[in-house]
């Protein structure tokens, strides 16, 4: 959207902590000055670990051991990603960062909790107007309606610098749904 937006700087890095026979576990980032009212901010984008038994190297650890790896995986992402918005904040100042994404964890995980204790809030939970809530983000296969649940795609941000005014998933029409075996997420967010 360069009508909208200049872009200051960005940056992509693979995740510390992940399965490095995949090419799709990393952070990217992003950050902008908005052509209407002059606000610098930042969005960054994760796409979080996850172990398979279909990884070589992982065929035949046992869940219990593989589910213990990806934990600690997923809560190194998450300082990785604040680390990332140190770096950003040293650089630019003190400017809104957002976090988006399919983080790959849910809001009963370690990683979660880790958000929570950087002072970060999701819009799921704290957009002050509409909000979806109570289903997943995922089904797991493209062309699959998500049901009940809970999400792991995710718009973090700390309470600071921006408040969530609406939080949707896109989950209720086909189209939405078909392109992938997660919905889009998103929020409308007002920075401080």
């Amino acid at each position: 959207l360069t009508e909208k937006y200049t872009q200051i700087d960005s940056g992509v890095e693979w995740l510390d902590s992940r399965y490095t026979g995949t090419n799709t576990k990393c952070i990217a980032w992003v950050v902008l000055k908005s052509k209407e009212t002059g606000k610098t901010f930042s969005v960054v984008n994760m796409h979080g670990a996850v172990i398979s038994t279909s990884y070589k190297g992982f065929e035949t650890m046992p869940a219990g051991e593989r589910s213990t790896l990806v934990n600690q995986w997923r809560v190194d992402n998450v300082r990785q990603m604040l680390d990332i918005r140190t770096a950003i904040q040293t650089k630019h100042g003190n400017i809104a960062v957002m976090f988006i994404g399919d983080f790959n964890f849910n809001s009963d995980s370690d990683a979660y909790r880790a958000t929570k204790a950087a002072g970060l809030t999701e819009a799921e939970v704290s957009a002050t107007g509409k909000k979806t809530t109570g289903y997943a983000s995922y089904s797991g296969t493209a062309g699959v309606a998500p049901g009940t649940g809970k999400s792991i795609d995710h718009v973090f941000y700390h309470p600071d610098e921006a408040t969530a005014l609406r939080h949707h998933i896109a989950r209720n029409e086909v189209y939405e749904y078909s392109a992938s075996d997660h919905c889009a997420v998103w929020a409308d967010i007002a920075l401080k």
